[in-house]
């Protein structure tokens, strides 16, 4: 849920008395943590306690339900926005008996019948006269939608996916390990060194990311053979044929590559910003993937304030290849990044750095400086002419 830039807050209901994990404090200003009560009710009454003035929509989740089905949240999100209730659901698939005593009583027709899960969506006024008016008859309700329905007001299902799991006997932990296991994981940029820490540790190892730059989504990992390797399987990509650029600190990060007087004056004028230059490599400081036939490193620094984090974090060069499926556009925020990594079939060594939208646009212009003479490969958002006023400029 922090990954969604609309999300400004998260409230974790906790046992009374039981200790804050770690992971809670890690992610603070935006999460708040508040002692629930003896039942699920109340347990949400006191999360609506604390929520802050100026919070017009209120998202109730399980936590016991950890694969989100961020589609159907965006479809109740659109049906609370009308003033309505909605929750996740799905049509009933096994036959649902009504049991007393171990004796069955009847056997509701099931075409009627939904599974209902979490999240469920509510106008804020709306959740709060329903648990009022619950507390004042002392109803207690197995989810927030039931004291909407005694109030008789409409609640609208959402039909959502099947996997998503709640853990409730212990069967369920391994099924939902297995599930997050092959789903790339989805977070705000870190805001502890913490979490800095994890995520700088997860791309030297080998692991993936997903990360915003300054027009789209790109995928990467370290600049290493394996990290090359990686991203080029994911990609499912012949790095031979079309190499992967590489984001960079500055110049003084690459001390290897060849950085003519024109590089340098290209890279102090335009740089961070949507500008790539191919650099010679003489050294072979970088690997096969990275490297064009000719030699050369297509090197850039971006303008994206995370993009930039990241890269002076690692204390290293990042790949770079667009967050896109094959033949599709690339992704201008997390959640199409997400979409991109399912489509490519990634599990969860891919975490996606959602830091909410960027622009979009055009890609950068592509400039090689391994000749004589600059040369325009690629005219993209950087005008050639800008260009030219710094250096000679063939193409």
């Amino acid at each position: 849920f922090l990954a969604d830039p609309r999300v400004e807050v998260v409230v974790v209901l906790l046992p009374p008395g039981a200790a804050v994990p770690d992971w809670v404090e890690e992610l603070a200003p935006r999460v708040r943590v508040a002692p629930g009560g003896e039942t699920r009710t109340a347990s949400v009454a006191a999360g609506l306690d604390v929520l802050p003035d100026g919070i017009d929509t209120v998202v109730v989740h399980d936590a016991a339900r950890p694969r989100v089905d961020l589609g159907a949240l965006d479809r109740c999100l659109a049906v609370a926005a009308q003033d309505i209730a909605a929750v996740v659901g799905h049509p009933a698939v096994d036959t649902i008996k009504e049991v007393e005593d171990g004796v069955v009583q009847g056997t509701p027709d099931r075409r009627r019948l939904w599974q209902v899960q979490t999240p469920q969506v509510f106008p804020r006024t709306l959740l709060q006269h329903a648990h009022a008016a619950a507390r004042a008859t002392g109803v207690d309700g197995t989810d927030d939608a039931a004291l909407i329905e005694r109030a008789g007001l409409p609640v609208q299902v959402v039909e959502g996916s099947r996997w998503n799991l709640k853990v409730t006997v212990p069967e369920d932990r391994a099924v939902a390990e297995s599930l997050l296991a092959r789903a790339p994981r989805r977070s705000a940029p870190p805001s502890t060194e913490r979490g800095w820490a994890a995520l700088v540790t997860h791309v030297r190892s080998g692991g993936l990311i997903a990360y915003p730059t300054g027009t789209v989504y790109g995928f990467g990992g370290a600049a290493t053979p394996e990290g090359v390797a990686a991203l080029a399987r994911l990609k499912h990509r012949e790095v031979a044929r079309k190499p992967f650029l590489i984001l960079l600190e500055g110049p003084d990060a690459a001390p290897g590559l060849a950085w003519s007087e024109e590089a340098r004056r290209l890279s102090r004028a335009f740089w961070p910003g949507p500008l790539t230059l191919i650099v010679g490599d003489p050294r072979r400081t970088f690997p096969a993937g990275v490297r064009g036939p000719e030699g050369g490193v297509a090197v850039r620094v971006d303008a994206h304030p995370v993009a930039t984090e990241i890269v002076r974090r690692l204390g290293a060069p990042l790949t770079s290849s667009s967050a896109n499926a094959p033949g599709q556009p690339p992704a201008t925020d997390g959640r199409g990044a997400l979409e991109a990594l399912e489509a490519l079939g990634a599990d969860a060594s891919v975490w996606v750095i959602d830091a909410g939208p960027v622009s979009g646009g055009a890609s950068s212009t592509l400039v090689d400086m391994t000749g004589p003479t600059p040369r325009l490969i690629r005219a993209g958002a950087l005008p050639p002419a800008r260009i030219r006023e710094h250096v000679r400029l063939d193409g």
